[in-house]
């Protein structure tokens, strides 16, 4: 280990340092204290032409007296010239990046900047460098009278890390280091859950991980089936981790600064959720413009470019080709591409953008930055006023998409009692309309619609043979509260 600490013309009383379950140390210098306790194989001062004669040559006979490295010393200027402060900072990352080993870092003593100036050092250094080396930060509180404790300031680095890779992901959509980041952190705390006899709720991190990862590896691999149309897609998993009260609550208490960033992934795949309508409606439709203007957001021209393309051929296409995965008909998509190649004046301005993207520039008048960039905005505004022209269908037909009408049974012939359970709910795919049917008390039914409650119903409705089915809730873009469904009983 190496450590580094700062060293300044403070008048240094003698102080008892504790850490941790460590034999108290009582000197001067925390850097001895430091010294006694972690047992560093080199040691470096951060200070400057006036602390050295002050205290390093009696601090650096300390430590030499007592078996320890004799320190090196880093002099840095005192001024506040520009100059200077590069200087200082060089110097400073230096003394960090140049360790092989794991570096301990004492930001106790020295002048009032240098705290300051080592927190910049590290984000700098674990920013740059592809693999910097282990980093923790203490701090020792001085107290003229008793013990005075030495505070252990290493997992704010660790909320910086966090707050970093989540801005990352952000801004381009990746998010391997965060979520590997948050995966660790939630096993250590199950592990210390486990140890602790299991008391308590267990962490629920690691679902934030694997949410983020799916996430992620859809979104940098344009997988849209997966991440908007599946049984369970990614966009909607991480959308109902990230709301979810429990799980906001760990975080906050786990690491407070992250709940306010992931304010703002929930507001980036909030409008990528289809709640399962297909891609051909408006809804539908509106999810895949909205990931193509992200893509445009982060400069990923080449994946907007794509989901363009891809989402307008899929504009009012029918249910075999509009949607990716095993339900697509390739032939029927092919037809369909070409009639919207048919139909669609601005089919060679994309075919012309995802063209040069894909030449990487071997042409001879390969095109500018400026040129992508207003091709792509001109396109997006042609297929949005598509999307908005008349023909969108606005509601799935149900009579073609019975995958999306899931009904329950509730009948009983013989009567029943309130403790008696409800028959298993069924598969229900997310966003589905669930139809509850079947004669049964009132209260039987009030206990189905609780149940569904939490279930990825988009819809419940009741079946009346009169009527049809009766929309009572819904949190579904094709289906209102009060609305009248000509269904037919599958019985019938």
């Amino acid at each position: 280990m190496r450590l580094i600490s700062f060293l300044g013309t403070g008048n240094y009383d003698q102080a008892t340092y504790v850490f941790d379950r460590e034999p108290p140390v009582s000197t001067r210098y925390i850097a001895f204290a430091l010294a006694t306790i972690f047992r560093p194989t080199e040691i470096s001062l951060i200070t400057t032409n006036e602390a050295w004669p002050t205290h390093g040559e009696n601090l650096s006979n300390l430590l030499s007296e007592n078996g320890f490295p004799v320190p090196r010393q880093a002099l840095v200027p005192t001024s506040a010239e520009e100059k200077d402060l590069w200087e200082m900072f060089e110097k400073v990352v230096e003394q960090i990046r140049s360790s092989t080993d794991p570096v301990l870092i004492d930001i106790t003593h020295g002048l009032r900047m240098h705290p300051f100036f080592a927190a910049a050092c590290i984000e700098y250094v674990q920013s740059v460098l592809p693999e910097p080396p282990e980093i923790r930060v203490v701090y020792g509180e001085y107290r003229k009278d008793g013990q005075s404790p030495i505070w252990e300031l290493t997992p704010f680095l660790e909320l910086l890390s966090w707050s970093r890779e989540l801005r990352m992901f952000l801004r381009t959509g990746q998010a391997k280091e965060v979520a590997n980041r948050t995966d660790q952190k939630g096993s250590v705390l199950n592990k210390e859950w486990a140890q602790a006899g299991r008391q308590g709720e267990k962490s629920r991190l690691r679902e934030l991980a694997k949410a983020i990862k799916e996430f992620s590896s859809d979104f940098t691999t344009i997988r849209t089936g997966s991440m908007l149309t599946d049984k369970d897609p990614s966009a909607q998993k991480l959308y109902d981790v990230i709301v979810n009260e429990q799980k906001k609550e760990e975080v906050k208490r786990q690491l407070p600064p992250l709940v306010g960033i992931l304010d703002e992934v929930r507001q980036m795949i909030e409008p990528l959720l289809t709640n399962g309508a297909r891609l051909s409606s408006r809804p539908g439709q509106q999810a895949l413009f909205n990931l193509a203007r992200l893509y445009q957001q982060m400069g990923r021209y080449s994946e907007a470019a794509s989901i363009i393309r891809e989402g307008w051929v899929s504009l009012a296409a029918p249910d075999n080709a509009d949607q990716p995965g095993l339900t697509l008909d390739e032939d029927s998509r092919k037809e369909q591409e070409e009639n919207w190649r048919r139909t669609t004046a601005q089919y060679q301005s994309v075919a012309e953008l995802r063209n040069d993207i894909q030449h990487a520039g071997f042409k001879r008048d390969p095109k500018k930055y400026d040129w992508f960039e207003k091709r792509i905005t001109s396109l997006m505004e042609k297929w949005k006023a598509a999307i908005d022209a008349e023909g969108v269908r606005e509601v799935s037909d149900l009579n073609t998409r019975s995958n999306h009408v899931i009904f329950y049974s509730l009948g009983v012939d013989q009567p029943v009692v309130p403790s008696q359970p409800l028959p298993p709910l069924p598969e229900i795919p997310r966003g589905a309309l669930v139809v509850i049917e079947g004669r049964a008390p009132i209260w039987r039914y009030a206990m189905a619609f609780h149940q569904l409650h939490g279930s990825p119903a988009g819809a419940i409705a009741v079946y009346d043979p009169r009527l049809g089915a009766v929309v009572v809730a819904s949190h579904h873009p094709d289906w209102s509260e009060g609305q009248v469904i000509d269904l037919q009983h599958p019985s019938e």
